[in-house]
């Protein structure tokens, strides 16, 4: 496999390293004017065929500032992305992995588009600067083609004529005994899943301090089965969906959505 690797801002100054590549490594403390919402988008080509898009949205008082990773691969080739964020302050990271909090690894597949990386200031007071520090490295791995051809098995002539004289045979149909007391149990077991989505959605909310959320978003058909989906599909969505939920502290929303993420990468 090819191994890359990138140090990186999102809007710093560049220069050509050497060895090759692009080296990029800058610390910036940034204070932002909380009645303006900016937004600067820039996109790099990382390797060929390989593209990072950062985006930097500037927050107000009710939204934080966010930072945006997205990753193109216009190539057939697997990418293994990963982002670390070590010396960044004032800064939160989704889905990041467990064994650090500023650190997140990505399998990118071929000829597709995946958001790698996704950064929220905690803290979006005009007195509170923070301060961004990234590096990334990749690894680009081969995918062999499925060759369906070898796959299908011949037919043989002595199967065929099997074959041929089984269709001139009568077909019987079996007859099922009635279901038994066992396997109506376990129908009734399936059939609770939506009660035991709404039992573990009040769980989570205990668990981080929010259960007087339960009965709101249970009365809004809420569970956390679709909390998960959501938060893996569109995050801004949840977020959206949770305020008109009720939810309208920012701070609140923004522990549910971390504590649902967290709730998915426990499954996987």
């Amino acid at each position: 496999p090819t191994v890359g690797a990138l140090h990186h801002h999102p809007f710093p100054s560049s220069s050509r390293s050497p060895v090759g590549g692009i080296s990029k490594n800058t610390n910036v403390n940034i204070q932002k004017n909380q009645q303006e919402v900016t937004s600067k988008v820039r996109t790099e080509e990382v390797s060929p065929g390989i593209v990072l898009r950062t985006e930097n949205v500037t927050g107000t008082a009710s939204n934080p500032t966010r930072i945006t990773y997205t990753l193109e691969v216009q190539k057939k080739s697997r990418i293994v992305f990963e982002l670390d964020f070590t010396g960044s302050s004032n800064l939160i990271l989704l889905g990041a992995d467990r064994d650090s909090p500023f650190r997140k690894r990505t399998i990118v597949e071929p000829m597709s588009t995946e958001v790698v990386g996704e950064l929220f200031v905690k803290d979006n007071s005009i007195n509170s600067p923070w301060k961004v520090q990234c590096k990334y490295k990749w690894e680009e791995q081969q995918v062999e083609p499925v060759n369906l051809q070898s796959l299908r098995r011949p037919q043989t002539t002595e199967k065929a004529s099997s074959e041929s004289s089984q269709k001139s045979k009568k077909v019987e149909i079996p007859t099922h005994p009635p279901l038994s007391s066992n396997l109506i149990e376990k129908q009734n077991v399936s059939d609770n899943g939506v009660q035991n989505n709404v039992n573990s959605l009040a769980i989570l909310l205990e668990k981080i301090g929010l259960n007087e959320y339960t009965d709101t978003l249970i009365s809004e058909a809420i569970d956390l089965e679709l909390l998960q989906n959501m938060a893996a599909q569109n995050r801004h969505m949840l977020r959206e969906t949770l305020k008109e939920a009720g939810v309208d502290k920012l701070g609140h929303r923004e522990k549910i959505v971390l504590a649902v993420i967290e709730s998915n990468n426990a499954k996987t």
